[in-house]
């Protein structure tokens, strides 16, 4: 077996370990059988809007992608919505693969540097970052049963922003101090790795030419609240689907908590830490922790598993390599 095969292997098994801990804690808060009575009882309804909302979800992530690729290349939106689908399914089976894996796609379709695709998707997470400190803003305003949670997650992603703005900040303007720094570090290197290095950073660079324009920052900055909103509106339609209204506050504690569950190795579909998201965020509103889980089985069903079987059949009806040798 070849070395990244066993990386991944070792990756996949330790994120099934987690997530059966993760599940085990959930399912100790969580009486089974009452969550499986009220799973039985699921409104149709609710559990078709917690479907629409990932996939307004998706279809808005690739409209944030093709902003952030505008001064690269004007990509045809189907491509794009459908490398995220394909990218959102491998995520689901080994976390962050999806991300290498869609930048791939579309770099082979449009002959653009990976490294640059790749740059966009970094400029992705630090959105993601800055709506979720907004978010987390929010549920502290509304609600303070919520705050001991947050505001930690809120102060670490409001570090993790700066950081990743000061690092992308250094790659668009950078000073003979950080030239120097830079040069000196790739010298460390033996000298063919050393210029791959650098020729794969003068590249990548052009990705992030999106943050050079204010207009652009804020739309993006608009379309990441929209999108991760959405994530927020299925997690509230999962409740009221067994019969839990719980305050937009509570909502939000639970997409905080999966995005703190999802940092370490996760199992498919993400199954035991969504669970435990759930079971913790929505007691810190009086939910019952039976209720919750049987809402965290319909969120897992109707976006996680919904989102793995649109990629896979995308990924089954285009034929992507084709596709690239085309371009």
């Amino acid at each position: 077996m070849s070395r990244p095969k066993q990386t991944r292997t070792r990756w996949t098994l330790l994120g099934l370990a987690v997530g059966a801990i993760f599940l085990g804690v959930a399912l100790y808060e969580a009486d089974l059988d009452a969550a499986w009575d009220v799973l039985r009882t699921v409104h149709v309804g609710w559990a078709q809007a917690v479907l629409a909302c990932g996939l307004v979800f998706m279809a808005v992530k690739a409209l944030r992608w093709s902003v952030v690729l505008r001064p690269l290349a004007h990509c045809p939106r189907g491509f794009l919505l459908g490398t995220v689908f394909v990218g959102t399914a491998a995520n689901l089976v080994v976390p962050h693969s999806g991300e290498v894996l869609r930048a791939t796609l579309l770099a082979r379709r449009q002959a653009l540097a990976p490294s640059a695709v790749l740059a966009t998707i970094a400029i992705e997470r630090i959105l993601d970052f800055v709506a979720l400190v907004i978010l987390t803003a929010v549920a502290l305003l509304i609600d303070p049963r919520v705050s001991p949670l947050l505001w930690s997650a809120g102060l670490i992603s409001l570090a993790l922003v700066a950081a990743g703005l000061a690092v992308v900040y250094a790659f668009m303007r950078p000073t003979e101090r950080s030239r120097r720094w830079g040069g000196w570090l790739i010298g460390l290197l033996p000298q063919r790795p050393g210029r791959w290095i650098e020729h794969q950073i003068r590249r990548g660079v052009a990705g992030l030419a999106a943050l050079g324009h204010p207009g652009t920052v804020v739309a993006l900055i608009a379309l990441s609240l929209l999108q991760w909103s959405c994530i927020v509106g299925s997690i509230l339609a999962s409740a009221l689907a067994v019969g839990v209204a719980i305050p937009v506050s509570g909502a939000i504690a639970v997409f905080v908590l999966t995005v703190i569950g999802l940092t370490l190795p996760s199992s498919p579909a993400q199954l035991g830490t969504t669970q435990l998201a759930f079971v913790a965020g929505m007691e810190l509103v009086g939910a019952d922790a039976a209720r919750a889980f049987a809402a965290s089985l319909v969120y897992t069903g109707f976006v996680n598993v919904a989102m793995m079987l649109i990629g896979l059949l995308l990924w089954w009806r285009l034929d992507w390599t084709a596709t690239a040798r085309r371009a």
